[in-house]
């Protein structure tokens, strides 16, 4: 990771499942920002939303690793609101940024 560490201040990690979705944010510095579980709705995506105001939209990445389609409204809420999230789904691709999985 030491090479993304000076273009980002922080990144996400998202495992998503049909009902919920665990998430961690950690900083450049490998320092924890949050850690929980939410629900698959858009109180578990606005309560993700506000931990994520910890760092600036254009220097946090998000990565996802989906399964089935259930990753897709939540990837399409981040994408929405601006978040570069990428899709490290089953497939082992790597789509663009914003482009569902």
């Amino acid at each position: 990771m030491s090479g993304l560490k000076g273009s980002f201040d922080g990144f996400v990690g998202i495992d998503v499942s049909k009902d919920k979705f665990d998430t961690c944010g950690i900083t450049g510095d490998e320092a924890k920002l949050f850690q929980f579980s939410a629900t698959m709705d858009r109180k578990g995506f606005e309560k993700l939303k506000g931990h994520l105001a910890a760092v600036s939209i254009s220097s946090v990445l998000i990565g996802m690793e989906s399964t089935a389609s259930y990753h897709v409204n939540l990837f399409s809420y981040l994408g929405s609101a601006g978040y570069p999230v990428f899709d490290f789904g089953s497939s082992g691709s790597f789509p663009s940024a914003g482009e569902p999985g």
